[in-house]
């Protein structure tokens, strides 16, 4: 992916948390009728972007915090804008994708869905931490249009994973994974590589591959400095590389968010949502970037890496292969 900010103009930066990509959230807020053309400019297939604000019962320690917990009515996207960015769709655009604080909690999501359907978005994307599918009425969503759920999962030990979530969940999550594949919804997983997941990323693409034929897609560690350590949970660049490139050349997983140079022989993307999602973190590059041969192309490396570490892990290139 291009870096964001290249296609949308930024936010006001008061607005904005230091962590987050003023251009991305840009995008976000860009109305359905802009978003289709601003997501081709960034090589994804066209789409309206719809995100939900609501309560998350989800308490992960890098992303808990009262505005993702305590979120009042007040504050809860109404039915009323649903219904109008529903409205505003481009014609002959029939991909929605769904995201925000776990979408599937919000209280109108069964109607936003038949909403959607009768709108003519025929297929739905929807980023969920996937605690709550296994009771959620699966089938009915697939006839309305659900045909992703992209959901993290950070380890199959159920220890680990239950840790870093914040409560007992991975018996309750992969059950309703399976539920969700049976009724016909293709399940995408993303993992956050940090320092406690790292050593168990290699069995979990195994595992992730082995039950919904995927790749695991990986993802750098959102330098939220106001609500933990990132020194402490942040996996280096250099020690990263070294990890990959010990693992076999046919691991079943894809890159999100890191710079082209690291590891180019690997598979690059992810779910559209989560694609844009792991944008919204600022971005930068180091000197040695600059004469990179496929600097247009590369996301860039996360801002509190960049600030920690400097050029260190990267490999820019002069040639046509990798930057």
């Amino acid at each position: 992916m291009q870096r964001l900010g290249l296609v949308v103009a930024p936010s006001a930066p008061s607005r904005v948390a230091p962590h987050e990509d003023a251009a991305t959230l840009a995008l976000l807020k860009a109305s359905p009728s802009e978003q289709p053309g601003l997501l081709m400019q960034l090589g994804l297939e066209p789409a309206g972007v719809l995100i939900l604000e609501n309560a998350c019962e989800s308490l992960c320690f890098f992303c808990a915090n009262p505005g993702t917990r305590d979120v009042p009515a007040e504050r809860r996207t109404s039915w009323q804008s649903i219904l109008a960015h529903l409205a505003g769709r481009l014609a002959g655009v029939e991909r929605l994708l769904i995201g925000g604080n776990d979408p599937v909690l919000h209280p109108d999501f069964g109607r936003l869905l038949e909403a959607a359907a009768a709108a003519g978005y025929r297929r739905i994307e929807v980023m969920t931490s996937g605690v709550s599918l296994g009771n959620a009425p699966l089938e009915a969503w697939r006839a309305l249009g659900v045909e992703t759920f992209t959901v993290p999962l950070y380890s199959v030990n159920a220890a680990t994973h239950d840790a870093i979530y914040g409560g007992t969940c991975f018996d309750k999550t992969g059950q309703g994974l399976m539920l969700a594949s049976l009724a016909g919804i293709k399940i995408e997983v993303h993992s956050v590589v940090m320092r406690r997941t790292l050593p168990g990323l290699a069995e979990l693409a195994s595992w992730v591959a082995a039950h919904f034929g995927g790749p695991l897609a990986l993802a750098p560690l959102r330098d939220k400095s106001d609500v933990f350590d990132y020194d402490r949970e942040a996996v280096p660049l250099t020690e990263l590389l070294t990890t990959l490139e010990s693992w076999p050349a046919q691991a079943p997983v894809a890159l999100l968010g890191m710079p082209s140079c690291i590891a180019p022989q690997r598979a690059r993307g992810g779910a559209s949502i989560m694609q844009i999602y792991f944008s919204t973190q600022r971005r930068g590059y180091a000197d040695v970037c600059e004469p990179c041969s496929s600097r247009a192309g590369c996301p860039g490396v996360v801002a509190g890496e960049l600030s920690r570490r400097g050029s260190q892990g990267l490999r820019p290139s002069t040639g046509p292969a990798y930057c």
